[in-house]
């Protein structure tokens, strides 16, 4: 019998090996199956890809072709019809209304008056420039700037030591105030302090008063006699304690203030920074002078120079000077297959890429041309050099003797605008206050006096009043 239930056992435990065997080997033909079609599933998106490819390549030489198939009926279009045609007024019609949606297409005409062409000359040959007003007109701005760029050096060392200086002297000023504060006769804060170090202590003593008591394992009668005696002698040491520990540490803090005070206090009087303080406002002022005589000569000599562009006829000047010459190149393109004899010059075309309305602001460019000039050329020079650098040089960054502190905020306010300067202060306005938007800057500049920044940090205030009287303001610090 228990023979018969073995053999039982072992075939139920062949099937079930069998039937576990047949799982793994159908879940391996499933995997195997994903695997394939996933791998069918990414070749056909290759083949799709690259057939796209192609289609887009072929779609590309397609057009390519048709454009090429295009050009070359226009061009054999053009030199069929041409011969045909009798007078010389009739191929030139022709040839314009045939070349000029051509031009359309190739190139983007950018129209400018001469004001734009003498920026792009100051701009992209500045050096040329520089040369150019030495050799012709006497002016050595490259020695000027050079100079310029030597003083604006002296003036960031001047300005950080003086900053340097004032830091110190605030710093001075505080650890005076605690010597004072320290060196004061004992007070109820003294008292105060005394008690929280005898708390302190009384603390400590009782937990090492337990701890001996603990160690020593006295009875209890014993305990509670000596209990007084232990509370009164841990209050008196924790008083002693107390009074001796603050004592010593306001003696120490005392001597480590007047330590400070001793490297904080300054070897000199100031007087090497207010001298040169002066010698830079000297330096500045004779600086600025030189400029306020450059500029008009430069404006004279620029003016003298373009004079062609400036006195010549607006139409002429569009036409000949500005069109035409961006014409030149992609209208020889445009007539390569034509023979020389039947080309049509730029200037033939240039007519029709500007408008009446451009040749009037063109006219009014010519009149406006000083002007514009000399609010054009002091932003050209105001990173190179140190023009009206004198608003930076002040004698307040000379630290004097230290007063009483103050939260070191300063105000700027707009006190005056000259009317031929409102465009350069209001450009000026809008740069001190970044976010500030055109109509609100107008309507700044127009309600002198008016605070332009408030409560901002001195270093922040000298740099807007040095742009707002750079660009012809009178600006006020407080």
């Amino acid at each position: 019998m228990r023979r018969k239930e073995l053999e039982v056992q072992e075939k139920q435990l062949f099937a079930q090996r069998v039937t576990a065997a047949a799982s793994v080997a159908s879940a391996v033909a499933a995997h195997q199956q994903a695997a394939n079609v996933e791998q069918m599933r990414r070749q056909m998106e290759v083949n799709a890809a690259r057939e796209a490819a192609h289609q887009m390549e072929m779609a590309a030489q397609q057009r390519q072709m048709a454009e090429e198939q295009r050009l070359a009926n226009f061009r054999n279009t053009v030199l069929t019809t041409l011969p045909l045609l009798k007078s010389e007024e009739e191929k030139i019609q022709y040839l314009t209304e045939q070349l000029l949606p051509k031009l359309n297409e190739e190139v983007d005409i950018k129209i400018y008056g001469p004001f734009e062409l003498i920026c792009f000359w100051f701009t992209s040959e500045s050096q040329k420039v520089t040369t150019c007003l030495k050799n012709e007109a006497g002016l050595d701005l490259d020695k000027f700037l050079t100079d310029g760029n030597d003083l604006m050096a002296r003036l960031e060392v001047f300005v950080n030591e003086t900053e340097i200086r004032k830091k110190q002297a605030q710093e001075l000023e505080k650890t005076q105030a605690s010597l004072r504060e320290s060196e004061k006769r004992f007070g109820i804060k003294d008292f105060f302090k005394i008690g929280l170090w005898a708390v302190l202590f009384f603390v400590v003593f009782g937990i090492a008063a337990g701890m001996i008591e603990a160690a020593l394992n006295q009875d209890q009668s014993a305990k509670s006699e000596n209990d007084d005696t232990i509370a009164g002698v841990s209050l008196l040491a924790s008083l002693l304690c107390g009074t001796v520990t603050h004592f010593l540490r306001k003696k120490g803090k005392i001597r480590a203030l007047k330590a400070k005070i001793l490297t904080l206090t300054p070897k000199d009087d100031g007087s090497g920074l207010k001298k040169e303080n002066e010698h830079l406002q000297k330096e500045t002022e004779l600086q600025k002078q030189q400029w306020e005589t450059y500029k008009p000569k430069i404006v004279e000599f620029t003016i003298n120079k373009f004079k062609d562009y400036i006195n010549c006829d607006a139409r002429a000047l569009l036409l000949e000077r500005v069109v035409t010459p961006q014409l030149e190149s992609s209208l020889q393109e445009v007539q390569s297959f034509l023979p020389p004899s039947s080309r049509l010059p730029a200037s033939h075309f240039a007519q029709f890429f500007f408008s009446e309305s451009d040749v009037r602001k063109c006219e009014e460019n010519q009149l406006n041309i000083k002007k514009n000039l000399e609010l054009a050329i002091e932003p050209f020079y105001k990173n190179k050099t140190v023009v009206l650098l004198l608003a930076r040089v002040r004698p307040d960054l000379v630290p004097d003797e230290p007063k009483q502190s103050d939260s070191g905020l300063r105000t700027v306010r707009l006190t005056s605008v000259p009317s031929d300067k409102k465009i350069s202060v209001i450009k000026a306005i809008r740069e001190v206050k970044a976010g500030l938007g055109l109509a609100e800057a107008k309507e700044l500049s127009e309600s002198v006096p008016v605070v332009i920044l408030d409560s901002v940090s001195p270093q922040e205030a000298q740099r807007a009043i040095a742009t707002l009287e750079m660009a012809g303001a009178k600006t006020e610090l407080s």
